[in-house]
């Protein structure tokens, strides 16, 4: 019964046009959840889940997000138009965890400008995230065709699109790429998000040799970009944009930022030699 609880939910967020990736993690969560719960999900009572969520293996952060698809499966699951829903949300006594804050941790110096010797695709991937900003998902589905010498449009989580100036230096490594797809498989395909991710950290430190901290990795050149940016004078508003931080809402109020201005800060990056 938890299971076609579960199932009819999922093709619920897919007919709300959730993103496949939020479809997929709201799932595996479920399921997961629903073999462990002593009763499975639709029996279950709040101090289980309490228990099952106060695992102290998880993360901050993975415990807040399992809290999330638990708490947002049983709002949906206990709305009184929901075919053979539930009466009661045992969510409802439990709190969120504190959403954990960290601090930035951008890249070394040395660190990136070693991984700028390195060679394609991944000193391509170096350039998009210490350049443009780009996270593992944007490089993955990036194509040739999305980047001109003026502008490069990056597309991310929730598919959502931003449109930024192209850095002179980002232009120059990918102006001579063929067509297609920016992260290929060996064979041509698209490669995945995660694969950008992990062969990156792999090659980072054993293709490399580079001895990088646990958390070094394409994100943390993300954070050199944010990073760079701030300390060279761009105010918090032009960051947030190029960072592709905010909701389509909140887009709107930085609409101010002027192209002049946003320009300024991105040619102002400097990569290390």
């Amino acid at each position: 019964m938890s299971d076609d609880l579960i199932q009819d939910h999922l093709d619920w967020l897919r007919g709300c046009r959730k993103s496949p990736l939020t479809v997929r993690d709201r799932g595996l969560t479920l399921r997961r959840a629903d073999r462990q719960l002593p009763y499975g999900l639709e029996r279950a009572i709040y101090t289980e889940l309490s228990a099952w969520l106060g695992n102290e293996r998880w993360s901050p952060k993975t415990a807040r997000t399992y809290w999330e698809h638990l708490h947002y499966f049983y709002e949906w699951a206990c709305d009184p138009r929901v075919p053979d829903g539930l009466d009661e949300n045992p969510m409802a006594m439990l709190s969120a965890p504190e959403n954990p804050r960290f601090l930035p941790r951008p890249v070394a110096a040395a660190n990136l400008a070693a991984m700028l010797r390195g060679e394609r695709p991944y000193r391509t991937y170096v350039m998009l995230a210490a350049l443009a900003g780009a996270r593992c998902i944007e490089i993955s589905r990036l194509d040739r065709e999305d980047v001109t010498e003026q502008t490069i449009l990056l597309k991310g989580k929730g598919n959502r699109e931003k449109i930024l100036d192209t850095h002179p230096d980002l232009w120059a490594e990918i102006e001579p790429l063929p067509p297609g797809p920016i992260a290929r498989m060996h064979d041509g395909s698209r490669a995945s998000a995660g694969t950008v991710s992990t062969r990156s950290a792999w090659y980072f430190r054993h293709g490399l040799g580079l001895k990088l901290p646990p958390h070094a990795g394409l994100h943390s050149v993300r954070h050199w970009y944010a990073t760079t940016m701030l300390e060279g004078g761009a105010d918090l508003r032009t960051v947030q944009e190029a960072m592709g931080h905010a909701s389509v809402s909140s887009t709107q109020i930085y609409t101010l930022v002027t192209d002049p201005r946003r320009r300024a800060a991105i040619n102002s990056l400097q990569l290390p030699a």
